[in-house]
């Protein structure tokens, strides 16, 4: 009786095995191998140390690439992170190119808030009454506007906001640096510049949105009005079938209330979708509404997972200044990471995103630890730090799980 047990839990064995090869887990990529990931972001990383630091204005990846050294756990005393902590600490935003301001300040404010949010907290408030005032009429961010910066931004006599409340009363104590240590608090920061900004497109926005987040997150108190502005443009943008495209036709007369349109040819594509989708998330969370219960929330995952692809920027082929589905496809990845995060899921439609797209990564990144240049030919640093986002979930989710390292 055990003999024929045995022989029929082994046929079992055995037909199972052969159903997993013929049926891969949905989304076709079963569970990335963790040390294959972590090996993958050291090599990655030690491509950009190898190019050393280079950290100016004239370099618009100097931020980006902080930040990802920062989350592949590269030691803070180490060179070039250390020049690259140094650079974006005393940060000079006007000498920073037209074209770049606000994506460059979106990601210094990331990364000084993954590195400390207490001993950054003055930085960050200067960045975020630069990135309040630059959120145009109708509630986008253009490339930004040169704006006098205090130059320090005092809390309340009485104490602020909870850090992670996004407007409650109170202050937070963060954890200790050191077993043994005591408490730091951390007060609240009120940002209350005049708007100066003009209405652009989501790309900018959905930056602003995200250094945004880093500053509320560190203390600064974000007007209520720059969340649910923002929040009623990309509601108002969204295509009927979920998605976002690249920009309004935005009126000349720049009235707020006018009514705008999607201009000629645009479609949703899956970089600006995956944005729109972090926004919406965002916003809500900051004007203390429940995200979750937001039917344009599952709207846009519903977008996603029927466009689904971590082959190719999905739908890019509708933008008139496409070349291909793969310009802007590491782009895509990082926005379709902080998508996942953001959006608290491991799926979108049948697909588990991190595992396909990790899947992916790993069999794209190069001898030298670098991802391959999409078809925008401006180098590969950024698609590898790109990349190296991706692979380390780098996104908090949006209750943060700590607020300082």
């Amino acid at each position: 009786m055990d003999r024929g047990i045995r022989t029929v839990a082994l046929l079992l064995a055995v037909t199972t095995a052969v159903w997993a090869q013929a049926n891969p887990p949905k989304g076709g990529a079963g569970k990335v191998d963790q040390a294959a990931v972590d090996a993958a972001i050291k090599k990655g990383a030690e491509f950009l140390k190898s190019r050393g630091g280079g950290f100016s204005e004239g370099f618009p990846q100097s931020e980006l690439v902080v930040l990802t050294l920062l989350h592949a756990d590269v030691p803070v005393n180490e060179s070039p992170l250390e020049e690259g902590i140094k650079w974006v600490r005393e940060l000079d935003v006007e000498k920073i190119g037209f074209r770049d301001k606000t994506y460059r300040i979106g990601m210094a404010s990331m990364a000084l808030w993954s590195l400390s949010a207490q001993n950054n907290q003055q930085k960050l408030a200067q960045f975020a009454y630069f990135l309040v005032a630059n959120q145009g009429p109708q509630g986008e961010w253009d490339y930004g506007q040169c704006v006098e910066l205090p130059k320090e931004l005092k809390p309340p006599e009485e104490p602020g906001a909870i850090v992670s409340g996004g407007g409650e009363g109170g202050t937070v104590k963060l954890p200790p640096k050191k077993a043994g240590g005591g408490s730091q608090v951390q007060k609240k920061i009120p940002i209350n510049p005049k708007r100066i900004g003009k209405d652009n497109d989501y790309s900018n926005t959905q930056y602003a949105l995200l250094g945004l987040r880093a500053c509320a997150e560190a203390g600064c108190v974000i007007p209520e009005k720059t969340w649910k502005d923002a929040l009623k443009n990309l509601e108002a943008g969204q295509f009927p079938e979920g998605g976002w495209g690249y920009a309004w036709l935005t009126p000349e007369n720049m009235d707020p209330n006018a009514t705008l349109v999607h201009g000629a040819g645009e479609e949703p594509y899956g970089s600006m979708t995956c944005s729109g989708l972090c926004g919406l998330v965002i916003c809500r969370h900051y004007i203390k509404e429940d995200w979750k219960k937001d039917k344009k929330v599952q709207k846009a995952k519903e977008w996603i997972g029927k466009n689904f692809s971590v082959e190719e920027h999905p739908n890019y082929k509708g933008r008139p200044m496409a070349g291909g589905k793969k310009q802007f496809y590491y782009y895509y990845l990082y926005a379709l990471e902080r998508a996942g995060m953001l959006a608290d899921t491991e799926a979108f439609g049948k697909h588990d995103w991190y595992n396909e797209g990790a899947t992916v990564l790993l069999a794209q990144q190069q001898a030298d630890g670098s991802w391959p240049d999409d078809e925008l030919k401006n180098g590969n640093i950024d698609d590898t730090c790109f990349a190296i986002l991706f692979l380390k979930k780098a996104t908090q989710p949006i209750v943060p799980k700590r607020i300082s390292k």
